[in-house]
């Protein structure tokens, strides 16, 4: 529903789909039209979008010649898969098809042992680059992960914790840090919290008690920056029933 919302927006037309697995948002593109990692396709006219000139085509490897590019430059430019083919998908089913049958014949030549056609098809290939293309499939680019982050924030209604979000794995990989992923979301950044001794941790219990005039759950202490952790609690006293009795 999301990626029909941002597509219609832009093209106000309900039947034009990405035409492979493609996670919102997108980037839009630019120089031209659709969006960059996306080839959008009509199912309407079963055709897909030049970004170049937004017209639209059965197959883009001829049309490509217009603007001075092979299929390959194309991909580069738009950020897809170096394996995509820049068909509409009943011509690549069509193809499919073909290749299947042809299929047959060149095993039984791998099986007849002809070594020119082994070299040629076996040859150990350079890995691809990872583009927009593939980062859209998971909905792990930047702008994706920025906006499942802002939507966990509004849900919980503060920034969260690193141990809240279950993709912390990731934004440390692409940002450096937990603190430089939330730097460049523009949310407030968790300071490490010093080493308290046993004697302070017992004092914070103390002067809570004291203050509120009840004994404080380690939810209290989770949910409020000013008091240590409660893991604080269970990593220096076993647990934070431990901690509570050795404190009143």
């Amino acid at each position: 529903m999301e990626i029909l919302n941002q597509i219609t927006k832009k093209y106000h037309n309900k039947d034009i789909i990405p035409l492979y697995k493609s996670i919102p948002p997108f980037v839009d593109y630019q120089k031209g039209f659709g969006f960059k990692g996306v080839i959008l396709w009509d199912s309407i006219i079963d055709k897909i979008q030049c970004h170049f000139c937004g017209n639209w085509f059965k197959a883009l490897s001829g049309h490509l010649k217009k603007h001075s590019l092979d299929s390959y430059k194309y991909k580069e430019i738009i950020s897809l898969n170096n394996n995509t083919p820049l068909l509409s998908l009943g011509i690549k089913i069509k193809e499919e098809k073909i290749a299947s049958s042809k299929y047959q014949a060149k095993k039984k030549k791998l099986i007849k042992g002809n070594k020119k056609y082994f070299k040629h098809h076996q040859r150990k290939k350079e890995k691809p680059p990872k583009r927009l293309q593939f980062y859209n499939t998971f909905g792990t680019c930047d702008i994706q992960i920025k906006d499942k982050f802002l939507k966990l924030k509004e849900k919980l209604g503060r920034t969260p914790r690193k141990n809240e979000v279950y993709f912390h794995k990731l934004l440390t990989k692409r940002f450096g840090s937990y603190n430089k992923a939330l730097m460049a979301f523009n949310c407030a950044i968790y300071r490490k919290r010093p080493n308290y001794s046993r004697f302070e941790l017992l004092l914070f219990i103390k002067n809570f008690k004291k203050q509120y005039n009840r004994i404080p759950t380690a939810d209290n202490f989770r949910r409020n920056n000013l008091f240590p952790n409660p893991t604080t609690y269970i990593r220096n006293f076993g647990s934070w029933n431990k901690a509570m009795i050795l404190a009143l």
